[in-house]
């Protein structure tokens, strides 16, 4: 299990990239076309809260505050210094975020995952997450805590009481081959579309929309963005 904590005092953050993921920031703001051929925004689902766990320094609130409907966008961590990081962050951009959405509140708010207290958090405190979206967390956590990655946040969508619920999941890393994985090395480990398609099978969430060609940060990366709807 990695010490995260360490790993941010140590300075050890190199999947820290420095900005927002363009992916993200393209389906908020554009008007898509799903599976089934039908067109889509997010700005028009009446969305309030958005979370993002295991979002480090949190970048991608930024993005999450061009959902006009939005009153809460909220990160979240286990790393206490992580999230310092991330608070320092946002209040150097709070003009910025303010600008896009003068009405939401922005915020890092250490908390575990997979914790009672997480689900306490997002359904009794939050009470209406109708967003979520999953980067560099599910490559994170060792594949055999990815049953308990998927069964929170269908547990999080279902007791929420937005309307509309959407998980936004960022498959990555999609390598056949990691040198440092020969023996279950990593993180990252490798995820496919079909771990996370195995991983909602059969379960409230139904993959909308598919982008095998997103905009990405670095140009070598193989990476697909899927949209999740709660039914």
């Amino acid at each position: 299990m990695v010490n995260w904590e360490e790993r941010w005092i140590n300075n050890e953050t190199q999947w820290d990239q420095g900005q927002k993921h363009p992916s993200l920031y393209k389906v908020l703001t554009s008007t898509l076309k799903t599976i089934d051929g039908e067109t889509f925004s997010f700005q028009n689902k009446g969305i309030e809260t958005a979370i993002v766990p295991g979002a480090g320094t949190s970048y991608d609130l930024m993005s999450m505050t061009e959902v006009k409907s939005l009153k809460n966008a909220i990160s979240l961590d286990i790393s206490p210094t992580a999230v310092k990081t991330a608070n320092a962050f946002l209040e150097n951009h709070r003009v910025a975020l303010k600008e896009q959405n003068q009405n939401c509140n922005v915020k890092a708010v250490e908390m575990d995952f997979f914790s009672d207290s997480c689900l306490k958090y997002t359904n009794d405190t939050l009470k209406n997450v109708g967003l979520i979206f999953d980067y560099t967390f599910l490559c994170a956590i060792n594949p055999d805590m990815r049953k308990a990655w998927a069964a929170q946040y269908i547990n999080i969508l279902k007791g929420s009481s937005s309307k509309n619920k959407y998980l936004i999941v960022q498959v990555f890393p999609i390598v056949k081959y990691l040198p440092r994985h020969e023996n279950g090395g990593g993180p990252p480990f490798v995820v496919t579309l079909e771990d996370v398609q195995t991983l909602f099978k059969d379960s409230p969430l139904k993959m909308i929309y598919k982008d095998d060609n997103p905009p990405v940060l670095q140009k070598e990366r193989k990476e697909i963005t899927t949209i999740w709807k709660f039914i």
